[in-house]
């Protein structure tokens, strides 16, 4: 008979997803159940679990604890540490004190919608029922109101808060769902709404807060109430008349709005929802999900989404938006509370301050936030199902580049580019991926990105060596990369526009996107280029570790500056140099002094080689003002997304007229393409009678099969697609439709193709060169 194994003592350290996330009350409950004794608590490494018991009954445990955590927990590792000598668990298994260290190698949580549970509860009778500030270890805010890791409640804006009884015997029983739920409260105990005018009079609070604003929203009225990241403007979606003073308002004239729906059968009463979406949908990021509407839609879509045959739809990701959804009985608009262009507020002397004439009231609480996060955004393309993320906010953000790709980085901060701005903080074997922070166009935007700066330096306690930007001069982030490396010494470097892009989708694939040659497929609006020009429409080789330009739109003039990006018809007068058909169109869009201002700067710009651009996405601005998609519009990318929607409607039209693809024009002995021609394609292809929708389709198809014809002419099988104009999920579908059988993809699956990815791009560079300077300094010692 064999002898019974003595018990072990085991110290682990689990890493991942594992704080915020009700990951310690799960390692309790599973070593209660397998009988072993110890402790678990926070510290700012991960989790760090002491274990007694059988041999075979630990290694139990810890294949429980990989593969058996509920939601939102992801374990990355769980690792084997030593034990302190001497220790000897208690008997039983408990949470104990965090421990805290200047040294943090977590990432903060992102921000949860309420989960099932507490939705029911929420709806309830319970002493929860209409709470708005129900949540449990598995939901809630938590990077919004984190103050420092380890996760605990007094690091949190929930510490002002003091325990009721019986939240204090919830939180202490391990039999609880709220056992060690660091944001549990209730009515009495926790934060309490109020709806406030515009000048901070008190009008309705605590119970009678959320009834006085659904009253004035249903008759008309915009609302600025806050939300988990940040404050929203809400208005009644199905009044084309509100939505238009919401518009005026806000001073939004274009550009989509997104919608809030009760549940997901209040979404399908109005769009199309695939098992995907919905899951997308219903998830504890509670993404906004851009869904084709029904036919039969009532709601006023041209108020909601001019021109566009898609809305953004998002369902309740904090319990007040579910109690004003319920209680609205119709959609709302839930937009970010801003003027446009302005960053998201999340303070409410910053609402008061600045949007007193945008909204009637506001509906706030007295639990603060410490940083805005816009609401997370994605779609998935209507025939591959690939999923496109186009913005990373709440939800999402922040999160952990892959372990594997930063284990052995140096300390650095890579600031990203100016539009679509996002920061990766890195070092100690962790890089933080901020939220997505928009545009820096503006003065308050830039403090916006330095306050999230600041907040994710305090939490994560990172104290880069090196600060990394985009090599663009004008860059907001360019110039606060030069005052850190002033004002703390830091050594500053600049990494290509192009390049950082493509070194973040391969980051995203990891080690195995060098392992043969990829062509990087890096199409977007602009940035500055290696040769002092303005890139955008790039097929970048990577192989071996080197980049190279193999071949890219034939360069344009710039016109009148960043107008450009928003009047399609200077993209489309750009484009008529060679082509009398495109410019004869062009100048039909112009005035007869408006034209003559334009050619004189074409041919100042023929001039001035550096003023020039090989932008794909100003080849999408110039095939919109051929289709009469607008001359003029308010919001980059407005054009493009109109040309997409057109020609998801051509699609059929253009399979039963089966006539040949348009002729793709060949890079010429300078790996030039000129996108002039695609352009007199598509006026070739009106003048023979198709319909706009099927020629908006073939504009698309044939920039797919040029993609595959320079791959094919290069030796490649692999292509990868980065860039703003990657957003548009019919050119990805194309792309995929002309792979064949030995051709491979690669597409960014967590991050948006657009800069909101340089930053993880110009850490790798940083992180690349610090690898092969290890590897070079190796090689060298070992030759001795």
């Amino acid at each position: 008979m064999s002898a019974v194994s003595a018990r072990e003592h085991r110290r682990l350290l689990v890493t991942g997803r594992v704080q915020g996330v009700g990951f310690r009350p799960f390692v309790v409950r599973t070593a209660a159940a397998l009988g072993l004794d110890g402790t678990v608590r926070n510290d700012t490494t991960g989790v760090v679990i002491d274990a007694v018991g059988h041999g075979a009954v630990l290694d139990r445990f810890v294949r429980l604890l990989c593969d058996a955590a509920p939601a939102p927990i992801a374990v990355a590792e769980v690792r084997s540490l030593p034990a302190a000598d001497g220790a000897n668990p208690a008997p039983g298994f408990r949470i104990v004190a965090s421990a805290t260290a200047a040294t943090v190698t977590q990432v903060c949580a992102p921000d949860f919608a309420p989960c099932p549970a507490c939705m029911a509860e929420l709806v309830g009778a319970g002493r929860r029922a209409g709470y708005a500030h129900i949540a449990c270890s598995a939901c809630g805010p938590r990077h919004a109101i984190t103050r420092a890791l380890p996760f605990d409640r007094e690091r949190t804006t929930m510490a002002r808060f003091a325990l009721c009884a019986d939240c204090a015997r919830e939180y202490s029983d391990p039999t609880d769902r709220r056992y060690h739920a660091q944001l549990i409260s209730c009515p009495a105990c926790g934060p309490r709404l109020a709806l406030l005018a515009m000048d901070g009079t008190p009008i309705a609070d605590a119970a009678d807060a959320l009834p006085a604003t659904l009253a004035r929203v249903l008759a008309g009225g915009i609302v600025a109430i806050k939300g988990v990241g940040g404050f929203l403007l809400v208005c009644d979606a199905t009044r084309g008349d509100v939505v238009a003073e919401l518009r005026r308002r806000k001073g939004r004239p274009m550009k989509p709005l997104a919608c809030l729906f009760a549940d997901i059968d209040a979404v399908r009463r109005h769009c199309d929802v695939a098992d995907d979406e919905r899951e997308a949908l219903e998830s504890a990021a509670a993404p906004i999900v851009l869904l084709g509407v029904r036919a039969g839609c009532t709601l006023p879509v041209a108020d909601l989404a001019p021109g566009l045959d898609t809305l953004g739809v998002m369902l309740p990701a904090s319990p007040l938006l579910l109690l004003l959804a319920r209680g609205a009985g119709r959609p709302l608009v839930a937009t970010s509370a801003n003027h446009a262009g302005s960053p998201t507020l999340h303070r409410d002397e910053d609402v008061r301050r600045w949007l007193t004439e945008v909204a009637d009231a506001m509906l706030t609480d007295d639990r603060p936030l410490l940083v805005a996060q816009d609401d997370s955004v994605m779609r998935f393309c209507p025939v591959s199902r690939a999923r496109i993320v186009v913005r990373r906010g709440r939800g999402l953000a922040p999160a952990c580049a892959d372990a594997a790709l930063v284990a052995e980085a140096p300390p650095v901060l890579a600031l990203g580019a100016h539009m679509k701005a996002a920061f990766v903080l890195g070092g100690a074997g962790v890089a933080y991926h901020s939220q997505a922070l928009g545009d820096l166009e503006a003065a308050a935007s830039e403090a916006a990105f330095g306050t999230a700066l600041a907040h994710a330096r305090t939490l994560t306690g990172a104290a880069p060596q090196t600060v990394v930007s985009d090599a663009h001069p004008g860059y907001a982030t360019t110039r606060l990369a030069t005052r850190l490396a002033h004002d703390e010494g830091l050594e500053a470097r600049t990494v290509w526009h192009h390049r950082a892009h493509l070194l973040a989708l391969l980051g995203e694939h990891g080690r195995t996107g060098w392992a043969e040659p990829v062509l990087g497929l890096v199409w977007d609006g602009t940035g500055l280029g290696e040769d002092g020009t303005l890139w955008g429409g790039e097929f970048l080789l990577a192989d071996g570790g080197a980049v190279t330009r193999c071949a890219h739109l034939a360069p344009v003039p710039v016109l009148f500056g960043d107008r450009m990006a928003r009047e399609p018809r200077l993209a489309l007068a750009a484009h008529g140099a060679r082509h009398p058909s495109v410019a004869a169109t062009a100048r039909a869009l112009f005035g007869d002094a408006e034209w003559t201002r334009t050619t004189t700067a074409l041919v100042i710009g023929r001039a001035l080689p550096a003023r020039t651009t090989s932008s794909m996405g100003r080849l999408f601005d110039a095939a919109a003002a051929i289709l009469g998609l607008g001359a003029q519009v308010s919001y980059e990318g407005c054009a493009a997304m109109r040309l997409e929607a057109l020609a998801q409607r051509g699609a059929a039209m253009a399979d039963r007229d089966r006539r040949s693809g348009v002729p793709l024009p060949g890079p010429d002995h300078a790996g030039r393409i000129d996108g002039g021609a695609l352009l007199s394609a598509i006026l070739a292809d009106l003048d023979a009678g198709l319909h706009p929708a099927a020629v908006a389709w073939r504009f698309h198809d044939a920039l797919a099969r040029l993609a595959w014809m320079v791959a094919a002419r290069i030796g490649v099988r692999t292509v990868g697609a980065t860039g703003g104009c990657w957003q548009n999920a019919l050119l990805v579908d194309r792309l995929l439709a002309h792979r064949g059988a030995d051709r491979r993809v690669l597409l960014h699956r967590d991050l948006p193709p657009n800069d909101e990815n340089i930053a993880l791009g110009q850490f790798l560079a940083v992180a690349l060169d610090a690898s092969r300077a290890r590897a070079s300094a190796d090689a060298s010692v070992s030759t001795f």
